[in-house]
């Protein structure tokens, strides 16, 4: 009988514990949960930080030797050249530089970098086709005045300054013409403008008055018309066996 109670004692004890230990458990996962619910409503301040954190490393994805080539790149908008400033070496210069390039990051930056330049200089669209408007349409008469006999000279005193844009060049010359007391001094004034056809060029490409246009069609629109050619072998050998004998004679 004694037994018996012992074994009634330690089942009862452990009947006892068990509840207990899966009741504490059950608290704890309620807990956990109710906790996530909370931070999925109303949003977690470390997780918001930590996604801020994420997307600004998402942005800086360029190294530092990426970055200094963007920069080098809006120099001149030589990409085997930029490459080699940046350390890249001769050989493979032209590779890496393609290669950069075609990355979209790389990219990204070269035209945010140029996107700045622009902004900083001032540069437009509408500015850049007014310059090229006032190289087509410079005119001598605008620097030349004449005598009363009808002889021109250069008068550049009420030169404006859109005026002045078109002058490609001013070369002046000082030299003594004659010998002795008969000499007397020549200044020679050479003045060069911008060409016109480049310009006036550009112009007409904006504006559509010139397309280039590449036809891949046969005559009169019809689809190209593809023949072919039946050569004679048998032939072509008899002509050339006699060639070479003449030749021999």
């Amino acid at each position: 009988m004694k037994k018996k109670i012992i074994l009634k004692k330690s089942v009862a004890k452990k009947g006892v514990k068990k509840p207990k230990l899966i009741k504490a458990k059950a608290t704890i996962k309620k807990k956990i949960v109710q906790k996530k619910k909370q931070v999925s409503k109303n949003g977690n301040k470390k997780g918001a930080k930590k996604s801020k954190c994420k997307g600004k490393k998402k942005g800086i994805k360029l190294t530092n030797k990426k970055l200094m080539f963007c920069k080098e790149y809006i120099i001149d908008l030589n990409g085997t050249q930029a490459a080699i400033r940046v350390g890249y070496s001769e050989k493979t210069a032209q590779e890496q530089a393609s290669r950069l390039l075609s990355n979209v990051m790389v990219q990204k930056e070269v035209k945010r970098l140029l996107d700045k330049r622009a902004k900083s200089l001032d540069i437009t669209a509408e500015r850049v086709l007014l310059e090229i408007a006032r190289l087509s349409y410079s005119n001598m008469d605008d620097f030349v005045s004449f005598t009363s006999n009808g002889d021109p000279y250069f008068d550049l005193s009420k030169m404006t300054r859109e005026q002045a844009a078109a002058i490609e060049s001013i070369t002046v010359e000082d030299y003594y013409d004659g010998r002795g007391e008969d000499a007397r001094e020549v200044k020679k004034i050479k003045l060069s403008l911008a060409k016109k056809n480049p310009n006036l060029n550009l112009l007409c490409k904006h504006l559509g008055l010139i397309t280039e246009k590449h036809e891949h069609t046969g005559k009169d629109g019809k689809p190209i018309e593809l023949i072919n050619l039946k050569v004679d072998q048998a032939a072509l050998r008899k002509n050339a066996d006699a060639i070479r004998k003449i030749l021999r004679s």
